[in-house]
């Protein structure tokens, strides 16, 4: 089962409420967010690092990985994918990165599943 995605975020902001701001644009995009981290980013401290978690509850592997992919496309159109890597038997692992977003103070995303648990 893909029960979550696993997303990073860098936001292009230095104000808290701002942050908030585009974490709830980002919700009204991508779901309901479980925020697991979310602080300065330590290389650039004019951004911030969010780290958080959407629901996917998703049982097949290819259909995990095309609702991933028609939730990336809202947020940037280039996505540069690695995998599906088959990990054993039938464990499965996808991630992407776009360095392009569309969505206004978002500089950079990642995002990642897998059916490891």
């Amino acid at each position: 089962m893909f029960a979550t995605i696993e997303w990073r975020f860098f936001i292009d902001t230095v104000s808290k409420e701002k942050v908030q701001k585009i974490i709830a644009d980002l919700s009204n995009e991508i779901g309901a967010i479980t925020i697991i981290s979310l602080e300065h980013y330590w290389k650039d401290k004019s951004k911030y690092d969010l780290t958080c978690s959407t629901p996917l509850q998703i049982e097949q592997p290819e259909d995990a990985v095309f609702q991933v992919l028609l939730l990336a496309g809202q947020l940037g159109i280039e996505i540069a994918v690695m995998g599906p890597r088959i990990v054993e038997a039938n464990q499965v692992e996808f991630e992407g990165i776009c360095s392009t977003p569309k969505m206004r103070g978002i500089y950079w995303v990642h995002l990642e599943i897998n059916n490891f648990s």
